[in-house]
């Protein structure tokens, strides 16, 4: 996600990287930060509102059109599960080595924070 700030010509890029800090783990592994359990802990786009009503405007709709489209529920289980169908037979090798996963667990843990983060995300665009 990049925004570019029209004031002096610079973008904004928010890039997630780490997967597990993306999803609520810190480097650590301290519980008191996962946002697996509380994705309402992660920070709201409150910060990405401007004093601009045309950007704010344009926002909204960005968001709408994508939430409506891209970022449905059904279109990110089907993404999710094209990962899975790569990723099984590495997790089933990498599980004997090391520790075991349970893939279709790990998936489900995605899929409720994706949802959850998904309605606490549509909550904060309604309530603009």
């Amino acid at each position: 996600l990049s925004m570019k700030n029209m004031q002096d010509d610079t973008k904004v890029y928010i890039t997630p990287w780490d997967l597990d800090m993306t999803y609520g783990y810190s480097w650590d592994s301290n519980s008191d930060s996962n946002m697996f359990e509380n994705p309402e802990n992660l920070p709201n786009v409150s910060n990405l509102w401007t004093n601009s009503k045309h950007v704010n405007e344009r926002l909204i709709t960005r968001y709408w059109d994508l939430r409506l489209q891209v970022f449905n529920m059904n279109n990110i289980n089907k993404k999710i599960d094209s990962y899975c169908n790569k990723i099984k037979y590495s997790v089933a090798r990498d599980s004997e080595k090391w520790l075991e996963t349970d893939l279709e667990e790990e998936t489900n843990k995605i899929r409720n924070w994706i949802e959850q983060r998904i309605e606490i995300l549509d909550k904060e665009f309604r309530s603009k």
